[in-house]
């Protein structure tokens, strides 16, 4: 792991062992056939790495990513918006778009994963919004809250 006095590693770490395959399980229900959230119908994950630069040569380094969820049809989430709510696991961390999610109970868009300091050009900034224009949604159509949580990127 580096720290910021340490030079960033050259390469992306190698994968490290899933819980499963350490002999954790959780919960008694079994897993899909790849052990995977896209295991539930109707579910489509993105996921984009940024990892460039070399900071012994002197060069920017950028170590970053997003990862999109998107539970069920994008047309149909704005269209025709799920049921979703909140719970607090460990009361770290930020879910942005949780005040509309406990109010209105309901998801109209892709949930993104991130870190802190990319939230806020992931929701708005051509990223979420820029995806649904596409698909016909207008801003004359009604409230639009993109749902975005902060993830722990120490080791990226």
């Amino acid at each position: 792991m580096s720290t910021p006095s340490d030079p960033a590693p050259h390469a992306p770490p190698a994968p490290r062992a899933r819980a499963r395959s350490l002999g954790l399980t959780f919960g008694a229900a079994p897993t899909g056939i790849h052990n995977a959230i896209t295991d539930v119908p109707g579910v489509r994950v993105g996921h984009v790495t940024i990892w460039h630069g070399d900071h012994a040569a002197g060069e920017p380094v950028a170590r970053t990513g997003v990862t999109a969820i998107v539970p069920g049809e994008l047309a149909g989430l704005f269209a025709e918006p799920m049921a979703a709510g909140t719970a607090v696991l460990n009361g770290a961390g930020e879910l942005t778009g949780s005040v509309e999610l406990r109010e209105w109970g309901t998801l109209e868009t892709p949930i993104v994963l991130t870190s802190t300091s990319a939230v806020g050009r992931v929701t708005w900034k051509n990223r979420v919004a820029g995806w649904l224009i596409p698909w016909g949604w207008r801003l004359s159509a009604g409230k639009l809250c993109p749902v975005a949580v902060v993830s722990w990127v120490v080791w990226v």
